[in-house]
């Protein structure tokens, strides 16, 4: 009886041992983001996955994230010099300007291009 439970216990080891490092993959690869911020998943895939305001699992070592923020981000714009109009008149620019990236996926795709 007790080399049926160490054949059993040979067998039971390694499977736990197999499931232990699966879960703890999952658990080091899971990210949320929440929604201003997108998480870009590369590598593995052809395309990248954009998270915005959800979950999802990357593959720790061979895949990448990389974040982009969405919040409103506030620009200073002067001029040092006097800059044309269309209508042929001088202006000099000191103004404040708030850029949002836009959160639809066609907008945030990216394609690498080989030339």
């Amino acid at each position: 009886m007790f080399d049926s439970l160490l054949g059993m216990a040979g067998v039971v080891v390694p499977v736990v041992a197999v499931l232990l490092i699966v879960i703890l993959i999952l658990a080091t690869g899971y990210v949320k983001a929440s929604p201003d911020t997108a998480y870009i998943i590369s590598g593995l895939r052809k395309q990248p996955k954009v998270l915005i305001g959800k979950a999802g699992i990357k593959i720790p070592f061979l895949e990448k994230k990389d974040e982009l923020n969405l919040q409103l981000i506030p620009i200073d714009v002067k001029t040092s010099s006097a800059v044309p109009t269309a209508d042929y008149i001088n202006i000099r620019v000191d103004a404040a300007v708030n850029v949002k990236i836009s959160e639809t996926r066609a907008a945030l795709r990216w394609r690498r291009r080989i030339s």
